[in-house]
């Protein structure tokens, strides 16, 4: 998902810009930790980076948080570390497929 559209339910000024009341607000979630006035080298893909900056809202807030959030969450963990393990662990050449390439270990476990 890349956006998500808020809807204002009272006049609010965003950053210089005045909104009315129902005003439509595109969120561009891709964008989320690209400001390069909150984050230095905000272009760079950085996974150490301090996360002191603001909040994401991905997952909304308040009564309309996601109720799917911490799933979405334990699938990011279990894929990443899946991914970690296939970029991590080699395999034997005998276990190759046709092409010499070589398939993630990960993808054999279900099978």
């Amino acid at each position: 998902m890349q956006a998500t559209v808020r809807v204002a339910h009272e006049p609010v000024d965003l950053d210089g810009i005045a909104l009315p009341d129902g005003a439509r607000v595109a969120l561009m979630l891709g964008a989320a930790h690209r400001d390069p006035t909150a984050y230095p080298d905000a272009d760079r893909f950085d996974i150490t980076r301090d996360r002191t900056g603001p909040d994401h809202l991905a997952f909304s807030s308040g009564i309309h948080y996601c109720l799917g959030a911490p799933f979405a969450r334990l699938e990011d963990e279990i894929a990443l570390r899946a991914l970690a393990t296939c970029l991590t662990r080699p395999v034997p050449p005998h276990r190759r497929r046709d092409g010499g390439a070589t398939p993630c270990p990960a993808s054999r476990r279900s099978r």
